[in-house]
């Protein structure tokens, strides 16, 4: 580990949006210390004077956001929905409703914030021959709030991206003729400002963009986050 001293340009209000900054665009970045107008920064090794002039140019370069969410707690529900090609499923604009569930408003003393939402995606196709010449694919999952008429979140999530398709094209490469499933995380952001102190009926509701692939949710985690705020916004 090597330290370096670099002299601020300007004041870092939110120190926690400053380290993933920090982390994410420069991997040597271990933490730092602040003293005034100079900062004492860490790093796993010996920086040479490019990687340094680097370091200190993102630094001085670094503009805080109006906010930033910090990781607080969070809490996990079961849930369990039928696939999206299921002839019973209400389809309402388009998307196979997979679940119905009550959104507990939040409690007005509670310091923390609702920002994110996670479930566990199945992903099946019932022969991986349907992916024999392709890798291509999506589906969409939507957050639909049914008391207040309004959409809460909606992701279209490319599976090919995702690395389900690949898998799917690979067994099919080698003569497999039989179904398989994948299963992966999801997570809904930006809930933040649409959240409610009262309780609401919210909907998950999904469609996939070919008919040789299904999918079903499982599980169902509310994120909470400690909003920090910066002063000079």
């Amino acid at each position: 580990m090597a330290s370096y001293e670099v002299t601020l340009t300007k004041q870092i209000y939110l120190p926690d949006a400053f380290s993933v900054y920090m982390t994410t665009n420069f991997p040597l970045f271990v933490g730092y210390a602040l003293s005034g107008t100079v900062m004492t920064v860490n790093t796993s090794a010996t920086l040479t004077n490019e990687q340094l002039a680097t370091m200190t140019t993102l630094i001085n370069g670094y503009v805080d956001p109006p906010y930033y969410l910090n990781y607080s707690n969070s809490v996990s529900l079961p849930l369990h929905s039928h696939y999206t090609s299921e002839e019973d499923l209400v389809q309402i604009d388009g998307l196979s409703v997979l679940q119905t569930f009550i959104f507990q408003g939040s409690d007005p003393n509670d310091t923390t914030i609702l920002d994110g939402l996670k479930t566990i995606v199945e992903y099946n196709t019932p022969n991986v021959q349907n992916f024999v010449n392709t890798t291509s694919g999506n589906f969409t999952l939507q957050l639909f709030d049914i008391t207040r008429n309004a959409q809460i979140a909606e992701s279209v999530i490319d599976i090919g991206t995702e690395g389900i398709t690949t898998q799917w094209n690979e067994l099919a490469q080698s003569g497999s003729t039989v179904g398989n499933t994948i299963y992966k995380s999801h997570q809904m952001f930006g809930l933040m400002n649409r959240s409610t102190s009262y309780d609401c009926i919210w909907q998950l509701r999904a469609s996939t963009s070919e008919p040789y692939f299904n999918v079903k949710i499982n599980a169902l985690q509310y994120l909470f986050y400690d909003y920090e705020s910066n002063p000079n916004a």
